[in-house]
């Protein structure tokens, strides 16, 4: 019982510390229970993922790191189930840090099969979703193959379809599509904070 209660009062403290950070840095409007950061590969969602990270101090998830703490013993999976097993847990987690107290949950790098699936998944929360899209194939191609970036990625022609096809369809429910091209990742940043101040 004690354990629990010294528990509960580190998670308010942590909470009262975010909270206090933010109303420092005038951020007391920017509140969602979930932040999710979609697009194409190569779009920059996880720097972009990162620099929210840092601004807000609150949790971020990529989906990409979820398959390293599943343990199916000896039953081995094919992708799409460890996929969808994937989803399944980062969404009880996700749900759990919000029954914490927990704010601004920015969840990145979910294929586009996921994003559709959010309106209906998070209906009861507040949530809103950035998908950012380049208007130039030339300029996702070239950052899809720069060598530089940490991903290993390279398949620019499916990065490029995909980016085509969310510049294709109509926005989701509390969707916004950021067209990242000319843009700096600070820009990004200002404007998702400016859209979650509304």
């Amino acid at each position: 019982m004690q354990q629990a209660l010294a528990g509960y009062y580190i998670i308010r403290i942590a909470l009262i510390a975010i909270i206090c950070r933010m109303y420092k840095n005038g951020m007391m409007n920017l509140m969602k229970d979930f932040i999710f950061i979609a697009g194409a590969p190569g779009s920059g969602k996880s720097t972009i993922a990162k620099a929210l990270h840092e601004k807000f101090g609150t949790p971020l998830f990529e989906f990409g790191w979820i398959p390293e703490f599943q343990n199916t013993g000896n039953r081995t999976l094919s992708y799409t189930e460890e996929e969808s097993l994937s989803f399944e847990n980062l969404v009880l987690v996700a749900k759990n840090y919000v029954k914490h107290g927990y704010i601004n949950i920015i969840i990145t790098d979910l294929n586009n099969e996921f994003i559709f699936q959010l309106p209906e998944l998070f209906k009861d929360y507040d949530f809103a979703i950035y998908t950012l899209r380049l208007e130039d194939d030339n300029l996702l191609k070239s950052r899809v193959l720069d060598e530089s970036r940490s991903s290993g990625y390279r398949d620019w022609e499916k990065a490029v379809k995909i980016n085509n096809e969310l510049k294709n369809r109509e926005p989701l429910k509390n969707e916004t599509f950021i067209d990242i091209a000319t843009q700096s990742v600070e820009q990004v940043v200002e404007q998702i904070c400016a859209e979650l101040d509304n």
